[in-house]
Parts: C-alpha cells; structure tokens; sequence
C-alpha cells in the first residue's frame, strides 16, 4: 500500500519531466518502427506471421508504456472477444505475453481465469497474478514467434 502511495505521488512528476522531453522516451519514431520491423522480418520464419501494411496499426506509445498505464479504446472490442475465447477454452492457466493489464487481463481476472503475465516491460503487479519479467527472467526469443525456454519456477506471488 506504502509503494502505491508513493507511486501516486510521483506520477504527476513524471509525466511532466516526460511532456519536458526528459527521461525516457515515450513514443517510437520513424527509424525505431522500421528497424523493429526488419528485425522481426528477419527472424520470423512463419508465412502466417508475416507483416502486411494493409494491415498495420502502429501504436507508437506502447512500447515504452508501463504496462497497465495505456488505455485505448481501440483495443476494447478485441480485448472482450480475445477474454471470452480463453474464458470458452477454460484453461487450467493462461500465460499471457504483452497484453494490457487494465484491458483484457482484467477481463480474464474478472472472470476468475489464474494468469501468468509474462512482458519485456515493468511492472507493478498488484493483480492476482504471477509476473515474469523478459529480462529478468532468462527467456530468449527464437525468432519464430516463440519463446526457446521458460523456467518452470514460477515468482512468488
């Protein structure tokens, strides 16, 4: 509760030294979207994966987003659908890599779904959740969509 405290009090500071230019950065830019693409390009070998511009939503903020802190209302509808498939599925555990805590992981939690986030981003987790952090964690990217190892020691929750 103490951290939360603290957080609060800190986050209208934040956000100035951020709008100042300060800190770090918020949004990609041009080269960092391009470079992520050929990155991605590159190591992906799945025909179904490819990226196709008549498709592309670029969502320039979440990258350097603390996971939790971007609500879009674009991600809505796609967060109930996406929540009501796993929910359907009924699975002993979801293990969940990116998504938006304050979207559909509080749809999977409202519906009493146990969820493992696993994210490159920080965060607070003060969910009913296991939080497993890229870098922290050990797990390397493959290239081909997948992750080559997950420890099974879960954190502490």
């Amino acid at each position: 509760m103490k951290n939360k405290i603290i957080r609060e009090i800190k986050r209208p500071f934040r956000q100035l030294i951020t709008k100042c230019g300060f800190g770090k950065p918020t949004r990609m830019s041009d080269n960092e979207i391009n470079h992520d693409k050929e990155l991605y390009t590159k190591l992906n070998n799945d025909p179904r994966f490819e990226i196709r511009s008549e498709y592309e939503w670029i969502c320039r903020d979440d990258k350097y987003a603390e996971n939790g802190s971007i609500m879009d209302s674009s991600y809505f509808i796609q967060d109930i659908w996406g929540a009501r498939k796993v929910f359907l599925n009924k699975p002993k555990i979801h293990y969940d890599v990116g998504s938006l805590v304050v979207g559909f992981i509080a749809h999977l939690l409202s519906m009493n779904q146990r969820v493992v986030l696993i994210d490159v981003r920080a965060m607070n987790n003060d969910f009913d959740t296991d939080f497993i952090n890229n870098y922290r964690h050990g797990l390397s990217n493959t290239g081909g969509g997948g992750v080559l190892a997950i420890s099974n020691q879960m954190p502490p929750t």
